[in-house]
């Protein structure tokens, strides 16, 4: 997404430098784009994924959950700054027009605005929320606005407008007294010369909201918080020829199945897993699943699975006739763009709500991953429904 961004960018005739796990050698037309690789912080991400299960965050209440996000995020800023490239970059005395921080928990590289004498822009991944509406002074409405962690579907009950405003202080308070000063505490460690953390926050020049008011509900926004979801889908590019192959060759369509990046299939207790592989052997669709590793289940003959897709290009196809996903933003953008009916599966964070949206708007239906009654009946019944009557 970030990497869809920078090299729109550079696409447009500016010379961007990206800081990034992953080395990226694609040349561009127009501008030049350097990479500085973080060696070994995406191993470091793997191996944190390996141990940690985001099935099981729900076992979490919404203000343990803020915490475990905001710890961890923390302890990747730390990790970052200390980085020898980033350390070359830091004292290379370079300067740039603009610094371009996506905004997750990760206050203190603000810094880096200050450091090479730019202006700052705030890149969030989602909507306008309160962790960037207190940046640029844009009201967070907690009376129709559920926040990220939470679970509300909009419009909320009046109890949920409590919760959510309970939830809303909590963060306020957490933010001013806890994870700020912490932020500080990193910028005086790495960067004593700096301006302290609150002047840093704040002096935000433009916020860029991966969110578009054609999909999503109306917010107030202040001129410098801009929408501009949808940003990173482009045209359909030739798709590898197996899967084309695939795709093709399907009379009765093709089922999308992922779980996203992050969230891995081979976490979940075999007993749901076994849910899904029975579920599918019963269509008569062929099924396309992208699968983390090998489990150790027989997979039914209409399934091909995958570590890796080319999600969007997939979507694209005609002979899609579903796409089955955890919620996260960018997958929903994505199928609204393509006119492709969703079953919705949320695990945490702001997926619920982009389930509950998806229901209400009617272009997809949910099923609530937790719930004691997700069965292979109500898998199978729900797909059915949205293959046969879809909106």
């Amino acid at each position: 997404m970030s990497n869809a961004l920078m090299r729109g960018i550079a696409s447009a005739g500016h010379n961007v430098t990206i800081i990034t796990p992953y080395e990226d050698n694609r040349p561009i037309r127009n501008g030049s784009y350097r990479t500085i690789v973080l060696d070994g912080f995406a191993d470091n991400y793997q191996n944190d994924m390996k141990t940690l299960n985001l099935f099981e965050l729900h076992d979490f209440n919404d203000f343990t959950q803020e915490a475990i996000f905001q710890d961890y995020m923390y302890s990747k800023s730390e990790l970052l700054v200390k980085m020898p490239s980033v350390q070359q970059l830091i004292k290379s005395q370079e300067t740039f027009d603009a610094v371009i921080i996506e905004q997750f928990s990760n206050d203190g590289l603000k810094v880096f605005a200050h450091i090479f004498n730019a202006h700052l822009i705030v890149f969030c991944p989602i909507g306008a929320n309160n962790f960037v509406n207190r940046l640029v002074g844009n009201p967070t409405m907690v009376s129709y606005n559920p926040q990220i962690v939470s679970t509300f579907s909009r419009p909320m009950k009046f109890r949920d407008r409590i919760h959510n405003t309970l939830l809303y202080t909590y963060e306020e308070i957490m933010n001013y007294f806890v994870f700020l000063p912490r932020h500080e505490r990193f910028i005086r460690e790495h960067f004593p010369g700096a301006p302290n953390i609150y002047d840093i926050s704040t002096n935000v020049s433009l916020v860029l909201l991966n969110s578009h008011e054609s999909i999503w509900q109306s917010v107030p926004l202040v001129p410098n918080a801009v929408p501009i979801g949808g940003f990173h889908i482009s045209p359909p590019k030739q798709l590898p020829k197996e899967i084309q192959e695939f795709l093709n060759s399907a009379k009765d369509g093709v089922i999308f199945f992922t779980f996203g990046t992050n969230l891995k299939f081979s976490d979940i207790p075999e007993s749901k897993q076994i849910i899904f592989i029975n579920a599918f052997g019963k269509l008569k669709q062929k099924v396309l699943w992208k699968l983390d590793k090998d489990i150790i289940h027989e997979l039914p003959e209409n399934v091909k699975v995958a570590k890796w897709f080319p999600q969007s290009d997939i979507l694209a196809h005609p002979n899609i006739k579903l796409f089955i996903s955890h919620g996260g933003l960018l997958s929903m953008t994505e199928t609204i763009y393509n006119g492709v009916p969703s079953l919705v599966i949320p695990v945490f964070a702001d997926q619920a709500t982009n389930a509950n949206h998806a229901v209400k708007e009617g272009y997809g239906l949910s099923i609530n991953y937790h719930d004691p009654n997700f069965t292979e009946e109500l898998l199978t019944a729900t797909v059915q429904e949205l293959l046969q009557n879809p909106k």
